[in-house]
């Protein structure tokens, strides 16, 4: 067993302790054997980096799509409509079959509205196109698409029940070799963010099942470890698989950004409250299902109504929830105050992403525009949900925001309404600890001897940076099991990387 000693200038052993300086690390099989200052370990050691910090764990990626819109027309590196149509022209002039595009915000454009279908026609009118909302609950389409998929709507944009259904029409005819690439390329990405863990939410009717196969296919080659979240109602389908978690982010509702997340009241200057795309018999019937095998159950669920509903079907069927198990809400986006004290009491974990409001909230932001001048303040609440002593787990739901841990923490200890901002200790553990919790994993999210070797080495240290300067912190290497996966320098990662797998 051949023992490997990295150097640090100082490693932090988890979020909350105090760093180590002058640190050496020493693993064996991708196992940390021993921690602690160089001085009481005299055994050379390799130079690592400046600052360690437990390998981050993102607890929402949706990894194969991620790594398909890395492969597409990125609609948010236009500032205004005309130029974003023009780019979507020049795909359909110079390209045979779907012109893909990904990140659609009309708030990004000088225009600050959709395009029409007469728009998209001229655009692209020799193919058809597929272009996703931001947030994925909207789709873009032109009138060779609309065609294709035998829906007369008449506009563009598609949500609910059509949006699901072009998704998947669309995501059924992308070839295996493509769909390899892209999650090659969105592992490699992470990586490169620090990652060493990420819950993939893979399948379902937003996306397509291929996506599943092709993830557990290909895990020798990916640079991390990937915890796979079927999304999928079959719960026998995923017991077969030998899956012991299920649901991801499966749909309760859909967006606020798309007037699609269910509320228990109005949007504001509006008089629809959002769309439940499931029945309580169901949601109800489902966890039963799970319940009855000991899987966790994960849902999307970001309007107050569908945060209910998710949580009646949890304390309905309570007592014959696992002891071990513990269900958990994606998003919690815009819940009540009295959800979160619902959810302590169900023993219910959260999986949170905090870059929702660097990027939409504010008394300016999408969330002011969709819930009013004081709607917006207390969606995303990290600082209700610590408070409350609830295990809240950090994600970005990349594609929906990128795939960057830093980014993340940054946002949560900035929210834009302090009251919602919690502390760097407490963002740095939704992202590395707190990810391994929420989906059982006891080895990893910390770094200690008989722990997982999984390290972010970052160029500055987290706590010596202002508040405002966090997110401009680099990663210059990742660490997973003991083996450099990622590196900023040209020498890369190491020759022979232990392989990844789905835990």
């Amino acid at each position: 067993m051949k023992t490997r000693v990295f150097l640090f200038g100082k490693v932090y052993p988890r979020a909350a302790a105090p760093a180590i300086i002058n640190a050496k690390v020493a693993v064996a099989d991708g196992i940390i054997q021993w921690l602690g200052p160089a001085e009481q370990y005299p055994v050379p050691g390799e130079y690592a980096g400046p600052v360690a910090l437990p390998g981050f764990i993102d607890s929402h990626v949706h990894l194969t799509a991620t790594g398909l819109d890395l492969l597409a027309i990125d609609a948010r590196r236009f500032s205004s409509l005309s130029d974003f149509l023009a780019a979507l022209h020049e795909a359909d002039r110079e390209g045979e079959g779907l012109v893909r595009a990904w990140g659609f915000d009309p708030d990004n454009f000088r225009e600050r509205r959709y395009p029409t279908l007469a728009e998209l026609d001229r655009a692209c009118p020799r193919n058809p196109l597929w272009s996703n909302h931001i947030e994925s609950h909207g789709t873009l389409v032109n009138s060779r698409s609309l065609a294709l998929l035998g829906i007369s709507a008449g506009q563009p944009l598609l949500t609910g029940n059509d949006n699901q259904r072009a998704r998947n029409f669309f995501l059924a005819a992308i070839g295996a070799q493509e769909r390899e690439r892209a999650i090659l390329a969105a592992a490699e990405l992470a990586a490169s963010r620090g990652v060493t863990t990420l819950h993939a939410m893979e399948g379902g009717k937003l996306f397509h099942n291929k996506d599943i196969e092709a993830v557990l296919a290909l895990q020798d080659r990916l640079p991390v470890d990937t915890v796979i979240y079927p999304q999928v109602l079959d719960v026998e389908w995923a017991w077969a698989r030998g899956f012991t978690r299920i649901g991801g982010c499966l749909p309760l509702d859909g967006s606020s950004g798309v007037y699609t997340a269910a509320l228990t009241r109005p949007y504001y200057q509006r008089s629809d409250s959002g769309l439940l795309y499931f029945s309580r018999a169901e949601i109800f019937n489902y966890v039963r299902q799970a319940n009855a095998r000991g899987m966790q159950v994960a849902m999307h669920a970001c309007g107050d109504a569908a945060i209910d509903l998710f949580l009646d079907a949890v304390e309905a069927d309570k007592d014959r929830q696992h002891p071990a198990v513990r269900h958990r809400i994606e998003h919690f986006e815009l819940p009540r105050r009295d959800q979160v004290d619902r959810c302590r009491r169900l023993n219910v974990i959260l999986s949170m992403q905090p870059a929702f409001d660097w990027f939409w909230g504010g008394p300016d932001g999408d969330y002011a525009a969709t819930l009013g001048p004081r709607g917006w303040q207390n969606a995303n609440p990290l600082g209700w949900a610590v408070a409350a002593g609830l295990l809240v787990a950090g994600g970005s739901d990349s594609d929906v925001t990128p795939l960057d841990p830093l980014l993340g923490i940054h946002a949560a200890i900035n929210h834009h309404n302090p009251d919602q901002r919690i502390s760097l200790e407490q963002a740095v553990a939704m992202f590395t600890e707190n990810g391994a919790l929420a989906a059982g994993l006891g080895d990893r999210g910390r770094l200690e001897p008989g722990l997982r070797a999984d390290m972010a080495v970052l160029d500055r240290d987290p706590w010596e940076k202002s508040r405002e300067r966090l997110k401009d912190i680099a990663v210059t290497a990742t660490i997973r099991a003991g083996c450099v996966v990622w590196r900023a320098e040209p020498t890369g990662r190491d020759g022979q990387a232990a392989p990844a797998r789905e835990i």
